[in-house]
């Protein structure tokens, strides 16, 4: 409550800078929108837990400097490292410095974004439309605030757009240098995102069509690729050392194969496809309706009415027309951020057919569609994936700004300002936000109930629900009271976050996604594990107090295995109450 007190403080400062003192508030605006993207995010920061998504990352990037490098170098080993490099900074699993990190990475994004944009858009337009892509960003139902291989890679791009455009404002190749290991970075993070060796190329590409100066392109391309070049020594520098290079390589094989795997695997090109047509067939149902809307708008507008009459019919249709969204979102939850890039592709084919658009801004937004349409590559939450990690705010703030520019467009003698669809944009995004924010947290109930504060020293400062409090909690201090130094130990059923919470290794390569022919493999050669620690309630159910269900249908059959082996090699129940058990056996092999 206090931050949020001073959240709204901050934000009466900033209004009173702006109208008093607007040469201040231009000469500090970029520390003055970081500040207040930190502010916003941390009014959240303490409020629910997810074990699921959040644990798998978590679980990785600790681990990765604790014992488990081999098992953590995989296609997405940058973003466990870079992870992992900030939890150690504290050097004790915490929840909350977790969190920490990930607020100062989207904060240093979209300020990033910001600086990018104010040259061209009028600033304060440009803080308020960027802080408001901020909002949706970090208000998803699949999110979850950490450091990891969905808003790193992107921000890595991000930066490495920054370093292109400050060359061609200054013309120093060095920064075609920098620009160049970021890019070798974000792939090292995400190795999906190798499409994007060839992003600062377009720009350069594009400015010799303009230039025809050979001598340019070349040294361009020379820095940029010596810039890559830099890049790809130290990663591949760090896995010679760490005699990882093999286990790299065999992983990317791994992602070519899964993506040649058969229709079962979700990441399979076939279910990738048809996730993707599915997709974008939804986004344009959504972008027809937006120009019927915008069509019938300019219709009424135009037509000889009292001016009266024609405020009461336009408003009216305005106002079906965000009833119709919300019944969109309240039957589908994603709903809304179809529409937000509906209404991104719908501004932006507006603008290219009636504004000349800058040549610096056309690069730009370039960038901010390149962004778009290859960050979701490989992923099996296709187009909604712009919306998590960040990469359509560039093409949201520019496609708004873009609009706001536009002078009053002529229809049949009439004035018509296009500000108004703009703003709407803008209007329904806050409406949704403040209405949505209640419950948005990831995998747990909604914020009224997250009143209640875990008192282990890892989740310290973090709250959630008086069951999960007490029941993770409970399992925390129950595992550290049982375990040896010596002893392994496996969690079933989604509940990768024991692993980091407990400070335990997991016995498998995969914190999470345990399989019978892995496990198998492994007790051919070492010893099962000690305990074996069962969840009882489906994890990834933010109801899962109140839900008899066990696990997911695609989980039943592993969980039935491992219940039944617990059983069958006479493991003892040690601990156990509604939602955990703890198994444990002495190892019976040296």
């Amino acid at each position: 409550m206090i931050i949020k007190i001073f959240f709204i403080g901050y934000c009466l400062l900033l209004f009173y800078l702006y109208k008093k003192k607007s040469v201040l508030f231009y000469d500090l605006s970029n520390f003055l929108i970081f500040t207040l993207f930190i502010l916003y995010q941390s009014c959240f920061v303490f409020e629910g837990l997810d074990i699921t998504d959040e644990g798998f990352i978590l679980s990785k990037s600790w681990f990765m400097f604790n014992e488990m490098w081999q098992e953590n170098v995989d296609v997405i080993a940058g973003s466990s490292f870079f992870g992992g490099l900030w939890l150690h900074i504290l050097n004790e699993p915490s929840i909350l410095w977790a969190r920490i990190g990930a607020i100062l990475l989207i904060s240093t994004n979209f300020t990033i974004i910001f600086i990018l944009l104010k040259r061209y858009f009028e600033i304060i337009k440009a803080f308020i439309v960027v802080f408001i892509a901020l909002t949706y960003t970090t208000s998803p139902t699949l999110s979850c605030t950490t450091i990891n291989y969905n808003n790193l890679p992107v921000f890595l791009i991000v930066v490495s757009l920054f370093f292109v455009y400050k060359y061609f404002d200054t013309l120093r190749l060095h920064n075609l240098i920098l620009s160049g290991i970021m890019v070798s970075f974000s792939l090292f993070s995400r190795f999906i995102f190798a499409p994007f060796l060839f992003l600062p190329v377009l720009w350069i590409l594009i400015d010799f069509y303009k230039n025809r100066n050979f001598y340019l392109l070349r040294s361009r391309l020379l820095y940029y690729l010596l810039g890559i070049i830099i890049g790809s020594a130290i990663v591949l520098s760090i896995l010679l050392i760490t005699n990882s290079l093999t286990t790299y390589l065999t992983s990317v094989k791994e992602l070519f194969n899964t993506a040649a795997s058969s229709n079962a695997d979700s990441h399979s090109s076939y279910n990738l496809l048809k996730r993707y047509i599915r997709d974008f067939l939804l986004v344009s149902k959504y972008l027809f309706f937006i120009f019927l809307f915008l069509l019938f708008f300019v219709f009424i507008y135009s037509l000889k009415l009292i001016r009266y009459y024609k405020f009461l019919v336009l408003s009216l249709f305005t106002l079906g027309f965000f009833l119709y969204i919300f019944v969109e979102t309240y039957f589908y939850i994603h709903a809304y951020r179809y529409i937000i890039l509906s209404c991104i592709f719908a501004n932006l084919l507006i603008c290219s057919i009636i504004k000349k658009i800058n040549y610096n801004i056309f690069l730009l937004l370039l960038s901010s569609l390149y962004l778009i349409f290859f960050s979701f590559l490989g992923s099996d939450n296709g187009l909604l994936m712009p919306i998590y990690s960040g990469s359509s705010a560039l093409a949201f703030s520019l496609s708004v700004l873009l609009l706001e520019d536009i002078d009053d467009y002529f229809i049949r003698g009439h004035h018509f300002n296009l500000k108004i669809f703009s703003r709407l944009i803008l209007i329904s995004i806050v409406f949704y936000i403040i209405f949505n924010k209640r419950a948005d947290v990831y995998r747990d109930l909604p914020r009224a109930e997250l009143q209640h504060s875990f008192s282990s020293e890892v989740l310290k400062s973090i709250n959630s629900n008086s069951y999960r409090v007490k029941h993770i909690d409970s399992l925390i201090v129950n595992f550290n009271r049982l375990k040896k130094d010596e002893h392994t130990a496996l969690s079933i059923n989604s509940n990768p976050m024991f692993y980091f919470l407990c400070n335990q290794p997991y016995y498998l390569t995969n914190p999470w996604f345990v399989t019978v022919a892995d496990f198998e493999e492994k007790i051919l050669y070492s010893a099962p594990p000690n305990y074996f620690i069962l969840t009882k309630k489906n994890p990834r159910n933010k109801n899962w107090h109140l839900e008899i269900e066990i696990c997911d249908a695609t989980d039943t059959t592993i969980y039935n295995y491992f219940k039944n082996y617990v059983i069958s090699n006479h493991y003892k129940s040690v601990y156990q109450d509604d939602v955990f058990v703890i198994y444990f056996k002495e190892s019976s092999r040296n």
